[in-house]
């Protein structure tokens, strides 16, 4: 039996190759070990052409495996329906199928789908096509984390490929994520597993790592195990965690064992927004947060969202302030537009949150300021498919346009790092 697991192009991102196919090597580590006699590619086409995909598969493969998220619909569907024409079966996971199951099967584009984590179903789903019979819809196969194979390694992204997911889930329920359905429990890796990973990408020549997680520091008596390993290693690495967590204690742990930098999820200092979306956070643990990390000399990624529930027409004044005061304790700012995507609670009951969707087409969705167009790398227009109560069309499009222009102030006198487009995904995250 011969496997393709195919990134399919994305011709819209502006560096498609800045991250490796994460949940695709997760399921091809898991069938190198509870599958050995199957045959396995992992085959990165996101800088790549339709023609480069089907040219590739054409004659060689049985199974082609997806991984589908709903702003990319378009081009992952179209990819599908080009491998199928060639007589391969064609399969998929990820956040869209595991949200929209019943969706993605009727749209005929694919011959079979995986909901939430994919490493054992999709074993499931091998050992059923060599008997000559599967079924369209597999759900996860609930497993101890320890239990599975670790990813297949996969070069070719530098440094920034090298990616540990040492957790699965999350603590909290923001109204902007879907992770609550793609993975509605929180699972631990061990710190043993966790360092047996790090070794292992030392050994294969890491100079760094991060931590991929949503809430790395979800469990701090788990955490102190991993930092006492990797302060014996001397490995640089970063994480992503929440605000309430980013305490004294935590970070100067983090710090003495090799951390250069931490995400954390500010999302607004508007408090309103904060409360009416679940983040369960409060302006003053954001200051904190920030200065604690600056406090540690370890560089601070703050992540904003604008065009939230909650809103107001001076959120962005609000967001602005907070910023200037806290000027020189922050290194990277990255702010997305706010995109219900499918499966987040948003999407479901909008008007718990007091908005209306007036654009479920979620192929318009970009949460992103920039993207790649046929002249190039364009700006995103200001465009919002929600409406918040409270708010005219205008004043919720101008706090995009005011927190717009003064990132590009900072990039532009400040030098801070602000990448054009971070190309982290969609808050639609969490399944391989």
């Amino acid at each position: 039996m011969r496997i393709a697991l195919v990134r399919s192009p994305t011709p819209r991102i502006i560096d498609p190759t800045l991250y490796p196919p994460t949940g695709l090597a997760y399921i091809a580590g898991a069938v190198d070990v509870l599958r050995p006699g199957v045959r396995v590619d992992v085959l990165d086409f996101a800088a790549g052409t339709m023609d480069d995909v089907t040219d590739a598969v054409a004659g060689k493969y049985d199974v082609v495996g997806m991984t589908v998220v709903s702003p990319y619909w378009d081009e992952e569907s179209a990819c599908a329906t080009a491998i199928r024409e060639l007589g391969i079966l064609v399969v998929a996971g990820g956040p869209h199928p595991t949200v929209c199951p019943s969706e993605t099967l009727e749209s005929g584009c694919f011959d079979v789908i995986f909901t939430g984590a994919g490493e054992l179903s999709f074993c499931g789903f091998i050992d059923d096509f060599r008997r000559g019979f599967h079924r369209k819809l597999y759900h996860a196969v609930e497993s101890d984390l320890d239990a599975l194979p670790l990813p297949r390694l996969v070069t070719g992204h530098g440094d920034r490929g090298n990616i540990i997911l040492s957790s699965r889930g999350c603590v909290n329920r923001c109204a902007f994520c879907s992770g609550g359905i793609c993975f509605p429990r929180v699972q631990l890796h061990s710190a043993e597993r966790v360092l047996e990973e790090v070794d292992r990408l030392v050994e294969n020549g890491a100079a760094s790592f991060r931590f991929l997680d949503d809430m790395f520091a979800i469990s701090l008596g788990r955490l102190a195990e991993i930092c006492a390993g990797l302060a014996k290693r001397g490995v640089p690495w970063s994480c992503h965690t929440r605000v309430d967590r980013a305490l004294p204690e935590v970070v100067n742990m983090m710090a003495r064992s090799g951390c250069y930098e931490i995400g954390l999820g500010v999302e607004s200092f508007d408090q309103r927004v904060l409360d009416v979306c679940n983040k369960n956070t409060t302006v003053e643990e954001n200051v904190a947060a920030i200065e604690t990390v600056h406090a540690h000399g370890i560089d601070c990624h703050v992540y904003l969202m604008i065009g939230t529930p909650g809103e107001s027409a001076t959120t962005a004044d609000v967001n602005i302030s907070w910023l200037r005061k806290l000027a020189g304790k922050f290194d990277r700012l990255q702010f997305s537009s706010f995109m219900p995507f499918p499966g987040c609670p948003v999407w479901r009951t909008p008007e718990s949150f007091g908005v209306r969707i007036t654009d479920r087409d979620f192929r318009h969705f970009n949460q992103h300021q920039y993207m790649r167009g046929e002249t190039g790398i364009t700006r995103v227009p200001l465009w919002s498919p929600v409406r918040i109560d409270g708010l005219s069309l205008e004043e919720q499009l101008g706090n995009l346009r005011k927190m717009r222009e003064y990132v590009t102030v900072l990039a532009e006198f400040r030098r801070l790092r602000i990448p054009p487009d971070e190309q982290s995904g969609s808050r639609q995250r969490g399944v391989l």
